[in-house]
């Protein structure tokens, strides 16, 4: 019989070289550095040891809401992806899970834990179930693949968007990638605070969290921003793109609802996804779900978003937590 191998958590300050190619975008140093100066978190790397060698990481950032520690891998309202683990074939989803919340509950002195990772599944969350009480929910969104031609791609389009393309053109609008500087973050937020204006509501971060975004990525030229105008240099919409390890992501846009009759936005998409594919990028990441973005002729990605209690009640406070968080913004839920 095989021996079974004891899994060992150690904290960490980074991921050695051999697990770097595959961090995704959200579990990259830079990434970590723009969660903690916008949430003032503190970054969380966990190695986990087995038989004496690496077999894989956990990635987070610890933050106090109401006296609580939490991990949060990552947490809602952080304008942030897929997290979780970086595992070697070493080692089981199931194992890592049960060591990690191990160690953050007894270790770290959490007391809750949200997880986001792709490569995990329901099940193998849930066998955790026998020891922690936990929930879930789905963060849905959807992925273009890059590699395919550029017709083929235009093709599993839906006839309206590529209409829409059309109509941009006849339109006469113009993008044009923007330099990363405080204009274009004013001009970002203008945007996005009259797409929440006409649903009555404010946005759900300020101008700060922009700045914090493009000062933290763009030196690593990890960021495409694309500003949208009409034929009289009015900026009607703006985009922001970051990518890493053959992955685009759609991080946020927004258009001044008066201009949509102009049809910028699937332009903008299309502009982003041809840039990214022309610098080896290979999927095109929608960044969250929406009716919308079905229609670019994307693949349905499904991921649970799991929230894990040392206690019952714990888990009963975050989500009453939650729904109170919704009814106070008085929008429909969006997915941070």
């Amino acid at each position: 019989m095989g021996r079974c191998l004891m899994i060992t958590c150690e904290r960490v300050s980074e991921v050695n070289e051999a697990f770097r190619e595959y961090l995704t975008l959200f579990q990259t140093p830079v990434w970590l550095k723009f969660i903690k100066n916008t949430q003032g978190a503190d970054p969380v790397i966990i190695a986990l040891m087995q038989d004496g060698c690496i077999a894989g990481y956990f990635i987070g950032c610890m933050v106090k809401k109401f006296g609580i520690r939490i991990l949060g891998s990552p947490f809602p309202g952080w304008t942030t992806g897929y997290m979780g683990f970086c595992l070697s074939n070493a080692i089981s989803p199931e194992k890592a899970l049960f060591a990690v919340t191990d160690y953050a509950f007894h270790k770290l002195g959490c007391m809750h834990i949200e997880i986001m990772d792709k490569d995990i599944n329901l099940s193998q969350f849930y066998a955790i179930s026998k020891k922690y009480p936990l929930s879930h929910r789905i963060f849905g969104t959807f992925e273009i693949d890059l590699t395919q031609s550029p017709d083929i791609l235009l093709g599993k389009m839906n006839q309206n968007r590529r209409r829409n393309l059309k109509a941009a053109k006849k339109n006469g609008i113009t993008i044009e990638e923007a330099p990363m500087d405080t204009s274009f973050v004013r001009d970002y937020h203008d945007n996005l605070i009259a797409v929440f204006k006409k649903q009555h509501s404010t946005p759900t971060y300020d101008e700060k969290r922009v700045k914090a975004l493009i000062d933290t990525l763009g030196s690593f030229e990890l960021l495409l921003l694309l500003r949208i105008y009409n034929r009289d240099r009015v900026c009607i919409a703006t985009g922001i793109f970051p990518a890493w390890n053959s992955i685009a992501y759609f991080w946020g846009g927004a258009s001044i609802p008066a201009y949509n009759y102009l049809r910028p936005n699937e332009s903008m998409h299309w502009y982003a996804m041809m840039y990214w594919k022309t610098h080896g990028m290979r999927i095109y990441n929608m960044g969250g779900g929406g009716e919308y973005k079905k229609k670019y002729g994307g693949t349905t990605i499904e991921t649970p978003w799991v929230r894990i209690s040392r206690y019952k009640p714990i888990l009963f406070l975050r989500t009453y937590a939650e729904k109170l968080h919704k009814s106070l913004l008085k929008i429909p839920y969006i997915a941070a």
